[in-house]
């Protein structure tokens, strides 16, 4: 064997052991409990910058191999009350971005997450500065944490809705003004992101309103732009039937869209 193969041999054999020793020391490194306490507070203070809120988790766990689990999640809205409250939540990264000081979350699942919606009289909702926070970039602010995520779930969540816009008395049935969803659980797979435009597939999404009604799966493909949404065939299953639609397509205004979405369609 010629001195170049054995000197390329050594060079690969080196760098691979380098890569073995950095794949075992740094989730060791994870499990310190100082390294936990010092990941909380970067995730806390980055979260708390991105959404411009209060932002408070209770402990932050690493599992091997790119997955760390969070307890007790809790996001105020801007009216310092509850808008999000989590008791466990699971996020898978990219591990060899961590090299790079970077964390890159492409998985997320949210353990019976608690969710309170208000909607005000203008129509405003205490969750419309979360989406603006999350959808607007700052090419200038720089984040060690970074969300690209492919994989959705949402197990045994709770949904509180009150909106103040129009409030009428009911005095019996369901109450638009005043929504209340159990056991909701969903898998959403994000297919692609091109601009605005957006593909999704819906495996499934069910839950059970406090009124009796229960929507025991939904599944789709959905693709959704500012200008339109359009979706695959949809198969809704209830507790006694099966309802099949074909496509559905919802064209709006791309401008007025941006500004009140659920007013536009």
């Amino acid at each position: 064997m010629s001195k170049g193969i054995k000197k390329s041999i050594n060079i690969f054999a080196n760098l691979v052991a380098v890569i073995c020793i950095i794949a075992i020391t740094v989730p060791i490194a994870l499990k310190n409990s100082k390294i936990q306490n010092k990941l909380s507070t970067i995730i806390t203070s980055e979260l708390s910058q991105i959404i411009h809120s209060k932002v408070a988790i209770g402990h932050v766990d690493y599992r091997f191999f790119n997955t760390l689990k969070i307890e007790q999640i809790y996001i105020e809205d801007q009216k310092r009350d509850t808008l999000l409250f989590i008791p466990k939540t699971y996020l898978s990264f990219d591990f060899w971005k961590l090299f790079k000081s970077k964390f890159i979350f492409h998985k997320i699942e949210l353990n019976q997450p608690y969710f309170d919606i208000v909607q005000d009289k203008n129509g405003k909702t205490n969750l419309d500065f979360l989406l603006e926070a999350l959808k607007s970039k700052n090419p200038k602010q720089t984040s060690v944490i970074e969300f690209n995520i492919r994989h959705f779930i949402l197990n045994k969540g709770r949904l509180d809705f009150t909106s103040l816009k129009n409030i009428k008395p009911i005095s019996k049935g369901f109450n638009p003004n005043h929504i209340q969803l159990v056991d909701i659980n969903t898998q959403i797979a994000f297919r692609s992101f091109h601009g605005d435009s957006i593909k999704l597939a819906i495996k499934n999404f069910s839950f059970k309103e406090k009124n009796g009604f229960e929507l025991s799966n939904l599944c789709t493909e959905l693709t959704s732009s500012n200008t339109s949404t359009k979706t695959s065939e949809i198969t809704l299953d209830f507790p006694q039937s099966k309802i099949k639609l074909g496509s559905i397509e919802l064209k709006y205004d791309s401008l007025k869209y941006q500004k009140k979405p659920l007013e536009t369609i």
